[in-house]
């Protein structure tokens, strides 16, 4: 049996600082710049030295002037982490954590049609038996995607098949399946013991997540 990985960088839509042929040097400013915000933001309070360290990287975004640019988007869901008065310097009016709720973005675009054929071209060249998929936006782009690939013939006459996987990963169990599974023991009245509940795909990937 051959298993194998691979890291798609989201199927469909991807962060526009990754984008053009390489990784350009603006990308990876914009990214550090997102995730030492972030960092910053999390802080149960904002010291004179954080409010001016969230200045200069608003800057970097180009976040000064308004919540979107053309790499981040400051979301403000409720307060407010700035203000930007006219004709006046932008101020974080912000003391922490508690104060309003919110975070920096990275703006997303569509990714090329053919850079994602490529990829569905990727994994039928692999033939793997077992594909685990790293950084795919959700389960309803597995699905679109093998849709896609497979009604392009990339996955036609072979034994790839991701779209049948992607469904039998939380689809009902079979009927040979259930014959052949072990049969619950019943109470003394014979009505069959419930079963233990079972996780869910969300307490599964939190609990997965937390414990890395």
């Amino acid at each position: 049996m051959k298993l194998a990985s691979f890291n798609v960088e989201n199927l469909f839509m991807r962060a526009r600082a990754l984008s053009g042929p390489g990784f350009s040097e603006e990308g990876k400013t914009v990214l550090k710049a997102e995730a030492d915000i972030n960092a910053i933001l999390g802080k149960h309070r904002y010291t004179a030295n954080d409010k001016k360290k969230i200045v200069e990287l608003l800057d970097t975004l180009g976040l000064k002037k308004s919540d979107e640019s053309k790499y981040a988007i400051l979301r403000q869901n409720r307060g407010h982490l700035v203000k930007r008065p006219q004709g006046k310097p932008i101020d974080v009016v912000a003391n922490g954590r508690d104060d309003w709720i919110g975070w920096v973005d990275l703006q997303l675009e569509q990714v090329n049609e053919e850079a994602t054929r490529n990829t569905a071209r990727v994994m039928k060249a692999i033939d793997a038996d077992v594909l685990g998929v790293v950084e795919a936006e959700s389960r309803p782009a597995l699905v679109r995607f093998c849709k896609d690939s497979c009604s392009a013939g990339i996955a036609r006459n072979s034994r790839f098949r991701p779209q049948r996987e992607v469904r039998s990963s939380c689809s009902p169990i079979t009927s040979r399946a259930r014959d052949s599974a072990p049969r619950r023991p019943r109470t003394r009245s014979g009505n069959a013991r419930p079963r233990a509940p079972q996780p869910s795909i969300g307490s599964f990937a939190r609990s997965t997540t937390s414990s890395r």
